[in-house]
């Protein structure tokens, strides 16, 4: 994790007590901190300390996880001069069980795990490599031992077959690769993920960005790249997009009442200030606004006080000239917002234009925040490959069943939704995702706007899948967003979707809310606390079915309950600050299979006269705006 030429930098932040003093304090019982010490000042009696304790006692580093065999290996390497040849063996031996591996006899060059060995041989590091457990944490830093002892004449052979493994030139499902494209290596995965956006298609967004899945991705991948570039002198980060951006990713993504998510994800984003300090600064300087914003965590303090840089300048986004309105493929998501303060408005629509995560939610769900109120809800939460169809979009079902709650949901890694290939299952990891047939969803067919509004479409027909995963006769489920920004204090987002479907395909609209939505005719209200949404439907001419509240939460449609259904979905409301209380579902007075639904919303303070809105030959008129969807994939915005 140091060179030569870094151990300056490290040095001047070990003298600065009065700003590195919180990582020093966290860490001051390690043995690997005693290492650095004699690593940087030469320290022999803080040395040799550091070595008793990993001959001796290689127990644990105190870091209360898997990693603590990667914190040997950092013993070992900066007190390497202090080792004999037989204490280097030695050394060797101990960290390996801490990993639970065997240790190689002279010459031999197999890796041998005991852990695959009791499972039959069935684990691997391309299931669920970066899970935080320790055994698992092993298949992704296991190769550092063999960064930690290459040529120091121990086992030279064994770690010259991990290397080969790291680099891709030999397969070995037991080491986890830094380039291996099909077999999921650490460049091509976190590449094939972020693309060049930033972000993950994980589930969880609901829950903080950086937890569940999403955590497996970060929490511990920097520390084997920093310990790869200062072996090998080959450098990740510049080449990472995940990485890098993280921060752009993060800024859009975090929503009301959200945390970063975990103690690990506030970890790394203090490290990636110095990681992309120079490589780029700008987002180094919103990594350092995001970490004083929702401060530091507690997690491998040793490794943040190395790779971070408490001296970056914090930027906001606003700052840096962040547009409000974005696209993000990578998080595949939409979002606009009318400014970067937590007051703001933000829409969030999500599109499925890829697939490379597990439980990515289905496409076209909307969710509307303002003023930190939460007032129309998306829905997906967790795993939610059972509960998401509770979130505000297109219901599609086969006619002769009640509305199933499955419907377009998890693709878990790709799997049948989107791969018409039948023999096509679950993927291992995100770049095999890459190479199968079906991985690239659909891309948005609009994506435009000025400073005060945006447009963007997202058709998704092609993820409509009924219970059994089987494709409903769906040629169009396209949904158009018109985010209009404040204009003589009045803010609008009008939705129009277009359906078509063929026989026995039933349909309706449906949204999600905190608090019920009082209906009056074609119009509806629902607030919560400070702030309230109100909804004209212009099209079609329809019944505004109103369900949900305590006791009932789960209520589908037609009155049927999906209590438990979706891990968390329960009808005692105790899932409210996920999935909302109440649905309001738009049925149509007469079910075409080409059908037509347009609801203008409006957002203002609890008690807000809303502004009158029209619909005539497909344009919109409402506050000053007028809004053309005659030309599909063309909408036209302009002020009256």
């Amino acid at each position: 994790m140091i060179t030569k030429e870094s151990l300056p930098e490290v040095q001047a932040k070990l003298d600065n007590f009065a700003l590195y003093g919180n990582e020093m304090k966290a860490i001051v019982k390690q043995p690997a901190l005693q290492a650095l010490f004699y690593a940087v000042y030469g320290d022999a009696v803080a040395g040799e300390m550091a070595k008793k304790a990993l001959i001796e006692t290689p127990d644990s580093m105190n870091t209360g996880d898997g990693t603590d065999g990667f914190f040997w290996c950092l013993v070992y390497d900066w007190c390497h001069d202090l080792f004999t040849p037989a204490e280097r063996e030695f050394a060797m031996r101990r960290i390996m069980e801490k990993y639970r591996l065997e240790f190689p006899a002279p010459g031999e060059s197999e890796f041998k795990d005991k852990v695959v060995l009791e499972m039959g041989g069935g684990y691997s590091y391309d299931n669920n490599p970066h899970e935080p457990g320790e055994h698992a944490i092993g298949f992704q830093l296991r190769g550092v031992i063999a960064l930690a002892f290459y040529g120091d004449g121990v086992r030279d052979e064994w770690c010259e077959n991990v290397f080969q493994a790291m680099l891709g030139r030999k397969r070995d499902k037991k080491i986890y690769p830094i380039y291996e494209p099909l077999g999921g290596g650490l460049l091509d995965g976190h590449n094939s993920m972020a693309l060049d956006s930033g972000g993950s298609q994980a589930g969880n967004h609901s829950h903080g960005p950086l937890s569940g899945y999403n955590e497996m991705f970060f929490s511990t991948a920097s520390m084997l790249m920093s310990a790869w570039e200062s072996a090998t002198g080959d450098e990740l980060f510049s080449r990472d997009n995940f990485y890098r951006k993280l921060p752009h990713w993060l800024v859009y993504d975090l929503d009301v009442e959200q945390s970063i998510g975990s103690a690990s994800g506030m970890q790394v984003l203090r490290q990636l200030t110095g990681i992309y300090k120079e490589i780029d600064p700008e987002m180094a300087s919103l990594a350092a606004w995001l970490s004083q914003k929702y401060g530091e965590g507690q997690y491998n303090e040793l490794v943040t006080l190395i790779l971070g840089d408490k001296t970056v300048v914090p930027k906001s986004p606003e700052e840096i000239g962040l547009p409000t309105s974005a696209f993000l493929r990578g998080a595949d998501r939409w979002y606009s917002q009318t400014g970067w303060s937590e007051n703001d408005t933000r829409v969030e629509l999500t599109t499925r234009s890829v697939d490379t995560n597990r439980y990515e939610p289905a496409a076209g769900l909307l969710s509307i925040t303002s003023d930190k109120e939460k007032l129309l809800i998306s829905g997906q939460a967790k795993k939610g490959s059972k509960s998401v169809v509770f979130g505000s979009g297109i219901w599609l079902w086969p006619t002769d069943n009640s509305p199933t709650h499955i419907q377009e949901s998890s693709t878990y890694w790709g799997g049948r939704h989107l791969s018409r290939d039948e023999r096509v299952r679950r993927a291992s990891n995100p770049y095999k995702v890459a190479t199968q047939s079906g991985y690239w969803g659909v891309l948005p067919t609009e994506d435009h706007g000025e400073e005060n509004y945006h447009v963007f479409t997202v058709d998704a027909s092609r993820f409509a899948y009924d219970g059994k995963k089987s494709k409903l006769d769906v040629k169009k489920n396209k949904r158009t967003v018109a985010h209009l920004k404040p204009v003589d204090g009045r803010e609008f987002i009008v939705v129009y979707d277009r359906v078509s479907v063929g026989d026995g395909v039933s349909q309706l609209w449906g949204g999600r809310f905190m608090n019920r939505p009082e209906v009056s005719g074609d119009t509806f209200m629902s607030t919560n606390n400070k702030m309230a949404i109100h909804g004209t439907v212009l099209a079609p001419k329809a019944v505004l079915d109103v369900r949900g509240g305590p006791g009932k939460a789960t209520k589908g449609p037609s009155g049927e309950s999906y209590d438990g259904v979706g891990y968390i979905f329960k009808d005692d409301d105790s899932s409210r600050a996920v999935f909302g209380s109440y649905s309001l579902f738009i049925k149509p007075d007469y079910v075409s299979k080409q059908q037509v639904y347009c609801v203008v919303f409006e957002i203002g303070a609890a008690g807000f006269v809303p502004a009158k809105a029209k619909i005539h030959d497909h344009i919109v008129t409402v506050g000053g705006w007028r809004v053309d969807f005659n030309t599909e994939d063309a909408t036209k915005v302009s002020r009256q």
